[in-house]
């Protein structure tokens, strides 16, 4: 990892799968860490761990993202910090049809993924500008890419997070501040587990090779990389047909990996 990404790196959704996966990524190069979830024992835990196995300063933020008084408390606890990375993972997602979907439960979606992702950006980005110096990675999605049914709502907040990435990667780069959306498929992670997805095994990535990945992405032309070759085929793929075939094919797809009822 590039020095201009010491001496604090900032995480959310740490506690587990892939959040924590970047965070030892992080760790094992030498970057202190601000760890942001929701789960308080999870993330002390992994917190733990870190300092234990990596000798790094770890300090863990238990906030809900969702909660929109979240952000000011972040920039509080960062103010004082050299923050040279902050990685935008933690996200929520709902499975089923949209108008099937209550009303609370995409607006906790919509809450986590944009306004809290967004939220984060205004808090810990304007200390980047001044330092003139700095990255942020938006783990973004393929699902953020084309419309995909069954997971509609975490699609349409992972295309905000596409748009946000590549609008950031031109304001901030006066300042010297790097910006990627990185775009993973599917994921081992507990969340993947809990939705009960049915997808080949061999599509599904380890969160330590997807978090190796993402890091890497700064090293590519930006603004947004997907990640894996098996991703970026299937995406090249489906930007070839015409866009209303692309989305009943996917749909297809998505009703064979998430079954009604």
């Amino acid at each position: 990892m590039p020095d201009r990404f010491h001496p604090v790196a900032l995480v959310s959704g740490a506690a587990e799968g892939l959040g924590a996966a970047f965070a030892r990524s992080l760790a094992r190069r030498g970057c202190d860490l601000v760890l942001l979830d929701r789960k308080g024992p999870e993330l002390e835990a992994v917190s733990a761990e870190l300092r234990a196995t990596f000798a790094v300063n770890v300090r863990p933020l238990v906030e809900d993202l969702a909660d929109p008084s979240s952000a000011h408390r972040v920039e509080v606890a960062c103010r004082s910090l050299d923050l040279g990375l902050v990685v935008l993972n933690a996200a929520e997602a709902r499975v089923g049809d949209v108008v099937a979907t209550p009303f609370a439960d995409a607006c906790r979606v919509i809450d986590t993924n944009i306004k809290g992702s967004l939220g984060l950006v205004c808090a810990v980005v304007p200390g980047m500008q001044a330092r003139r110096r700095g990255a942020v990675l938006i783990v973004g999605s393929n699902a953020g890419l084309i419309g995909h049914t069954r997971t509609a709502v975490y699609g349409a907040t992972k295309a905000f997070g596409v748009r946000l990435g590549e609008s950031l990667f031109a304001e901030l780069a006066p300042f010297g501040v790097d910006v990627r959306v990185a775009c993973p498929g599917a994921v081992s992670t507990p969340a993947f587990a809990r939705s009960g997805a049915r997808v080949w095994a061999p599509l599904v990535a380890p969160p330590t090779v997807v978090a190796e990945q993402a890091l890497a992405s700064f090293d590519a032309p930006g603004p947004v990389v997907v990640l894996g070759r098996s991703n970026r085929a299937l995406m090249a793929g489906l930007r070839a047909l015409p866009r209303r075939l692309a989305v009943r094919l996917l749909d297809r797809v998505m009703r064979a990996t998430y079954p009604e009822g």
